[in-house]
């Protein structure tokens, strides 16, 4: 099931969103209204890839407390077409991109 949320409801629950993410659940992010971004489940590769130092060149890790708090900051790298892995605990737990047709 997707879930739509704002940015204050994702600084402000990070880790309970990251939580329903890493059981399968799709979140859209909404900023002033508009779609900006979806965080995902990690898919195999890149988790597998993360755990073994090395994900792809176009996705970035981000600490999950880095995410929390400059959540801003990075939804405006993601709006510029940048994938990131957001990382807890040294795991990649949620993929944050820029929805389709953005």
């Amino acid at each position: 099931m997707d879930r739509t949320i704002g940015v204050g409801q994702l600084r402000a629950h990070t880790c309970t969103y990251i939580q329903m993410v890493a059981g399968g659940e799709t979140l859209r992010v909404l900023r002033r209204g508009r779609l900006v971004a979806l965080i995902k489940p990690v898919p195999v590769a890149a988790h597998d890839a993360c755990e073994a130092g090395s994900l792809p060149s176009d996705l970035t890790p981000v600490n999950l407390s880095s995410f929390r708090t400059q959540a801003g900051r990075h939804l405006d790298h993601v709006s510029t077409g940048s994938r990131l892995c957001v990382v807890h605990n040294g795991r990649p737990v949620a993929e944050v991109t820029r929805p389709l047709g953005s």
